[in-house]
């Protein structure tokens, strides 16, 4: 959500043709991470195919950059987005930090109860994540909350020749937030019924349905 809107505010009509691209390249990684999946059928990430195609060290190196350094830079970030979203909608209510310690804390427990608690937790709040995203979207597209407020001036540019700057290219990196974690669906290789179709069509449904998401997300953007 971060990323969408930073995007759009810096970048204008340049990052919805940066969030077109960056949907294309993800649609080649979950094409790559699929047959990686097929071909190593068990419950593999970056850190198994790596190490597969090219050794160990680099195995470590692709697990220390994709998931160690983003769990540690990624959730600080997001604990502290929480308290300063609680401080605006009910200021003075909570002490500084309490309720992101209390996620913390109870996502900590999932993981000591075991995988599959967990599991069921993030699939719960992933799915409440999807619908308030999809109702945030359709409520700014179509207006039916509040009316439009009206801007005297914008930095928003919806030209073409933005979009097809130089500028696009820099927002690329910042759109692929958009679409990370499809390579999640690759250890559930040994538990569908047929993988060789399940695996690829799941991780580009999804990129599809993100893609989809993010898109009226965006074009409210502007109008809220």
């Amino acid at each position: 959500m971060l990323s969408a809107l930073q995007g759009v505010g810096i970048g204008g009509t340049a990052f919805v043709a940066a969030v077109i691209i960056a949907f294309i390249l993800s649609l080649f990684n979950a094409m790559t991470f699929s047959e990686l999946s097929l071909m190593f059928p068990h419950a593999g990430t970056l850190g198994t195919y790596t190490e597969k195609a090219i050794g160990h060290f680099p195995a470590i190196l692709a697990v220390y950059a994709g998931y160690v350094v983003v769990g540690v830079l990624g959730i600080p970030a997001e604990m502290f987005l929480v308290d300063a979203i609680l401080n605006e909608l009910l200021p003075g209510v909570f002490p500084p930090m309490l309720i992101p310690f209390v996620i913390l804390i109870a996502l900590t427990i999932t993981n000591v109860l075991g995988t599959d608690v967990f599991a069921k937790v993030q699939n719960f709040f992933a799915l409440i994540l999807v619908c308030a995203l999809i109702t945030i979207g359709l409520t700014a597209v179509t207006g039916i909350a509040q009316p439009y407020p009206v801007l005297e001036s914008s930095a928003l540019t919806w030209d073409l020749e933005k979009a097809l700057s130089i500028d696009t290219i820099g927002l690329i990196s910042l759109a692929m937030w958009m679409f990370v974690g499809v390579e999640f669906i690759c250890p559930m290789v040994n538990e569908v019924k047929k993988p060789e179709r399940d695996i690829p069509r799941a991780m580009m449904l999804s990129l599809c349905v993100m893609l989809g998401i993010y898109t009226f997300f965006i074009w409210g953007h502007p109008s809220t």
